[in-house]
């Protein structure tokens, strides 16, 4: 007897750690289990959020239609779903919406404001209320049943870390060091609504044209009367093909109308100065191309449609492709001249430099000739095309911006106008629609890489709200 006694003992020792190994190993399953789930929930919902773009998902927050099936599994059940406030420290459910899982084509009532759309619950089209001072989304989803467990979600979209890699704005001077292959400036420096001594055309003005005039002109005597020529030429200038030899060259010249040049006392010698004459702006002895080429310059004042003073001369004699940028920039923030501003813009694009050889269609043109630059490039779409008729794709760019709606008129949604600057492209004659459409472009889309929104879903245990899991995920698109 003592023996068995002994032996249970024993045994009852043994099996102490044993038992409580079991119990600890089932606590640690069902607290594995139960963030198994949680992540599971979390990956799901991720999942759903992927097809959609950040100002979409935000749209599908309000209402259980728009929720589930679309975002969550259909199977999903919860109790309820809506936007949360976050003061720092604590976060705080403004908007519901009530969930019938019972009928999911039903629209549930909703309570509260809602704080990242224009509307409360609706199927409708809605606005998003975007807050880049305060630029995260809060969204919560109770009472999600996976299994026996019930789980609270909160989800926060955010674009702080928000990526923007943007293009030449055209409205607007910009650093382009390092950016470009070449770029020529004729821009006037100013100083408030001045013009400084030291800008290209007042130093013209004032050395050449009156400084050598035999009457007393002023400067205001020159405005309107005096022409603008920019010409860019970009050739292959090497006898042995095998070792080519780049240049960009640049012609930068001021004229005085021949009407107007016996009143202001100047001769036809001293009434016209280049002040580039073929100045190669590229290395020397480049032997790799140009891809591409920025011009930037103030316009004349005066030069109007009855008037145009303004004249950009290109020519590609490379047989190659070369993109050139030809960005006219405003001399003051509002610059009167734009409202009635008119250029001309003639590009030849050429096999070689003799005049005998075949034209093609190599050069591109990015330009902002035709905008009125006291407003953004987006305020600027082309709505008529060359031969006058409605462009095809407005109505699509309407609704990509979101300016004005597809049945809307141009009138007044627009300041884009196609009169502003004449093209022509290897002819004497206006350029076509066709080549338009192949070799020019407006400019008025921003090379942008998407924006990135940072998304994290956090699930929590209902019963205590205590966290299981977490899962941190990105979306791309939506904030311009």
């Amino acid at each position: 007897m003592t023996e068995v006694i002994i032996a249970v003992a024993i045994l009852a020792i043994a099996a102490t750690p044993l038992i409580s190994n079991f119990v600890k190993s089932g606590t640690i399953n069902k607290k594995a289990r139960a963030h198994l789930n949680a992540m599971n929930i979390a990956q799901d919902i991720m999942e759903g959020f992927s097809a959609y773009k950040g100002e979409d998902l935000i749209n599908k927050f309000e209402s259980q239609k728009s929720l589930r099936g679309n975002v969550l599994p259909s199977g999903m059940e919860y109790a309820s779903h809506g936007d949360m406030s976050f003061d720092g420290t604590k976060y705080t459910r403004s908007f519901k919406v009530n969930v019938n899982n019972k009928n999911e084509a039903a629209i549930a009532s909703g309570s509260g404001a809602r704080l990242y759309s224009e509307k409360s619950v609706s199927e409708n089209s809605v606005k998003v209320k975007m807050n880049k001072d305060n630029p995260n989304y809060y969204f919560y989803i109770d009472g999600l049943k996976q299994q026996k467990t019930t789980y609270n979600v909160d989800v926060t979209i955010s674009y702080d870390k928000y990526k923007k890699t943007v293009g030449p704005d055209l409205n607007r001077m910009y650093d382009v060091n390092g950016k470009v292959d070449c770029s020529y400036s004729n821009i006037e420096a100013f100083s408030g609504d001045k013009a400084l001594s030291s800008s290209p055309y007042q130093t013209v003005l004032t050395e050449q044209f009156i400084g050598k005039s035999s009457s007393s002109p002023k400067k205001e005597d020159f405005d309107g009367k005096v022409y603008h020529t920019i010409k860019c030429v970009v050739k292959n200038d090497t006898s042995d093909p095998k070792v080519p030899n780049y240049q960009v060259l640049i012609t930068d010249r001021y004229e005085v109308k021949s009407a107007y040049r016996s009143s202001l006392g100047l001769t036809d010698t001293n009434a016209v100065k280049n002040i580039r004459t073929e100045e190669n702006i590229y290395p020397n002895s480049a032997i790799e191309k140009p891809r591409n080429v920025y011009i930037y310059y103030t316009g004349m004042v005066g030069s109007s449609a009855s008037n145009v003073l303004d004249t950009i001369e290109i020519e590609n004699l490379t047989g190659e492709p070369i993109n050139f940028y030809v960005l006219r920039q405003k001399r003051r923030e509002s610059d009167p001249i734009n409202e009635s501003y008119k250029c001309s813009l003639n590009i030849v694009s050429r096999d070689s430099s003799k005049e005998t050889d075949k034209t093609n269609y190599h050069t591109k043109v990015v330009q902002n000739l035709r905008y009125n630059l006291n407003y953004d490039a987006f305020n600027n779409l082309r709505y008529y095309d060359e031969s006058g008729k409605k462009v095809s794709n407005w109505q699509h760019l309407d609704a990509i911006q979101g300016k004005v709606s597809t049945t809307d008129s141009p009138a007044g949604t627009t300041y884009y106008d196609r009169t502003r600057c004449d093209i022509k492209y290897n002819l004497p004659t206006l350029i076509e629609e066709k080549v338009y459409d192949k070799c020019i472009s407006d400019g008025i889309m921003k090379d942008t890489t998407p924006a990135v929104y940072d998304v994290t879903i956090v699930v929590k245990d209902a019963k205590n709200n205590k966290k299981v899991a977490e899962y941190t995920g990105s979306l791309s698109g939506g904030i311009e």
